[in-house]
């Protein structure tokens, strides 16, 4: 899985965090701050964990991200490693569940469903 986020310093800066996580085990594998993340850059730090994945032999089988423009390069670099891409269609809308009174309620508010 692969995220981008934002974090704000003491001093007002927004620095922004490119993650890459192993689900399974949910270990960061990767991940780089910037302060001004653009798709070259994400494409770049794509190339430095594919070859830093094949340094250590392992084989990754698939990749999970939102729709961000930012991810178009990097899709390349991790399909032609022969990793499926899944493009994750949750655009971070709250979702509503019915709760036990058949009312919907926000997600997480009466119960917390992970990934």
């Amino acid at each position: 899985m692969t995220e981008i986020f934002s974090l704000d310093t003491v001093f007002l800066k927004r620095l922004y965090v490119l993650l890459y996580m192993e689900l399974e085990s949910r270990r960061v594998i990767w991940f780089v701050v910037t302060d001004k993340p653009d798709s070259t850059w994400v494409t770049q730090q794509a190339r430095n964990l594919a070859w830093e994945l094949a340094e250590h032999r392992v084989k990754a089988k698939f990749l999970i991200h939102d729709h961000d423009a930012k991810f178009g390069g990097s899709d390349l670099v991790f399909q032609v490693e022969g990793v499926t891409v899944i493009k994750d269609s949750n655009r971070g809308a709250p979702r509503l569940m019915p709760t036990w009174s058949g009312k919907s309620a926000p997600l997480g508010e009466s119960a917390w469903i992970g990934f």
